[in-house]
């Protein structure tokens, strides 16, 4: 491929990506803004309302895994075609029946399609892209998602009483115009295509197909990127659809506001500007750190909407939430495929990042409890315990240096504190919250000047540094048989002829003196 093709094609995969991405935003968010009138319409009951925005879920997380080691075989292209048109069909269908079973049959169809939309479109922008302008691409074409969620919010306010629901789904299906651009305008990365033939001659080699996830478990470091990324999607997709399904009744109930619809759509405006701000941002200082600057952020300026929200500052608040919750979000699949070799990149995002839609099973059910039983205070207490505890004892090298018993009794007496949570002010909740965030702040700073395995690693040089002058040879100049002669001998044995020689000028000195006690005749 020259460089004037690469420049057409990258340019092509980065519009082909805002299809997918528009198709995502359009048809994830058009049902969450039109579920007041299907419910009417369609005669559904509240479980049955929220039990088709699960059949969504469940369909991206499986449609996902597939389409990543899919997209590892059979092309990032190709794939990414088959999501969009099988999500776009399944939309346009959805709008053309009365049945509550085909409705959630056709929105577990859609997030089949969704399911790969969204991050194999950053995988193939980031193949595409050199490495110090990936983030920026990525968070631009993923800020076209949140632009998505602006038009579905639009519509619901303006289009949607005129011209029902049924339209408004049709109308987010029209991006499957834009298929026949992206079967003949795009192409897959020279190094996907490079790595996918090394791949298929390997595996002619041997007589076989590797499988990708057994390859992944093999290798120490991926599967340690794996794990650790599996378990951080979980928790990110829990805070986020924990906090985003219960926070608009909490706000306006605290706040006491009629709606928060334009609330809601000014987060999402911020949403665009945090991920392709931050995906600039990530390209200077990294991705790491931008990581931890937009979950941290999200994370405060959370709990300052639960728990500050009031009519003058909602807004604020909402758009700072907005910001930092964007960073991340246009970064994350391009991060975390950068953990992974290109032959099996789309496999290993696949399944971390949609194994974390588990977290949004789970977050909007248990964060219901919670409320109804008034205890957010406490839950969060109790999370940010347990993540201190741990987090204090890794960095600080003390679950290395104390005994068994020692760390239970660290656990049972924090919590000590949790179980008094439960008796207490809500203020004593969110100041034991707050104290547990404050440590582990404390415990990666301290990480930082005073390390555990840099003094560690200092110490055992310096006793080695020791060990080492004690086998030094010296030379010293001693007197045998009346002849002064030099030796090398070693700190040990320098040592002792000095204290020979010691003892002798100490005889030598007294040599004249009585050493035996008087008798009584002298």
């Amino acid at each position: 491929m020259t460089e004037l093709e690469l420049k057409k094609y990258s340019r092509n995969a980065l519009l082909g990506s805002f299809v997918s991405m528009l198709t995502a935003g359009l048809a994830t968010m058009m049902y969450s803004v039109c579920i007041s009138t299907i419910r009417t319409d369609l005669a559904l009951t509240a479980v049955q309302a929220g039990s088709l925005g699960t059949y969504t879920f469940m369909g991206q997380m499986l449609g996902g895994m597939v389409a990543g080691y899919l997209a590892d075989r059979f092309g990032r292209k190709n794939i990414l075609i088959v999501d969009v048109i099988l999500a776009t069909l399944a939309v346009f269908a959805t709008s053309l029946l009365q049945s509550y079973s085909i409705f959630g049959l056709l929105r577990f169809v859609t997030g089949v399609g969704l399911g790969g939309c969204y991050y194999i479109a950053s995988i193939l922008i980031g193949e595409f892209v050199p490495t110090n302008k990936r983030g920026f691409m990525s968070g631009v074409a993923t800020s076209v998602w949140n632009f998505g969620y602006v038009v579905c919010c639009a519509m619901s306010a303006f289009a949607l009483p005129s011209i029902g629901w049924r339209w408004c789904f049709r109308i987010c299906a029209l991006p499957i115009i834009f298929v026949i651009f992206m079967i003949f305008g795009m192409k897959d990365a020279p190094s996907f295509t490079a790595a996918k033939a090394n791949r298929d001659k390997r595996d002619q080699a041997e007589g076989k197909k590797v499988n990708a996830y057994a390859e992944i478990w093999a290798h120490p470091r991926m599967r340690k990127s794996f794990i650790i990324w599996s378990i951080s999607m979980i928790l990110y997709f829990y805070g986020y659809y924990g906090l985003i399904t219960w926070l608009p009744n909490y706000v306006q109930s605290q706040v006491g506001m009629q709606s928060g619809g334009w609330i809601t759509a000014a987060g999402y405006i911020a949403m665009i500007i945090g991920t392709a701000g931050g995906g600039k941002i990530a390209d200077k200082i990294g991705r790491k750190k931008l990581f931890l600057i937009g979950t941290i952020g999200t994370a405060i300026f959370g709990l300052c909407l639960a728990f500050w929200a009031n009519s003058s500052n909602i807004l604020v608040l909402m758009l700072l939430y907005g910001v930092c919750y964007g960073m991340p979000t246009g970064i994350h699949a391009t991060f975390i495929g950068e953990c992974f070799p290109t032959h099996l990149r789309s496999t290993g995002v696949g399944f971390t990042f949609n194994i974390g839609r588990l977290g949004a099973f789970i977050a909007p059910i248990l964060m219901g409890k919670l409320v109804d039983m008034n205890m957010i205070s406490v839950a969060i207490a109790t999370v940010t315990m347990f993540v201190s505890y741990f987090i204090t004892q890794k960095l600080s090298g003390m679950d290395a240096q104390m005994q068994g018993s020692m760390k239970i009794m660290m656990l049972v007496c924090n919590l000590m504190f949790v179980t008094f949570c439960f008796n207490a002010p809500i203020g004593f909740s969110f100041y034991y919250s707050v104290s547990n965030i404050w440590q582990i702040g404390q415990s990666f700073v301290t990480y930082k000047i005073y390390s555990p395995e840099k003094f560690k690693k200092q110490y055992e040089e310096e006793l080695a540094a020791k060990r080492a002058e004690k086998k030094k040879k010296r030379s010293v100049t001693v007197e045998e048989n009346g002849q002064t002669v030099t030796k090398e001998v070693s700190l040990a044995d320098a040592n002792k002829l000095r204290l020979e020689l010691a003892r002798k000028r100490e005889a030598e000195l007294h040599k004249d003196e009585r050493t035996t006690p008087l008798n009584k005749e002298q």
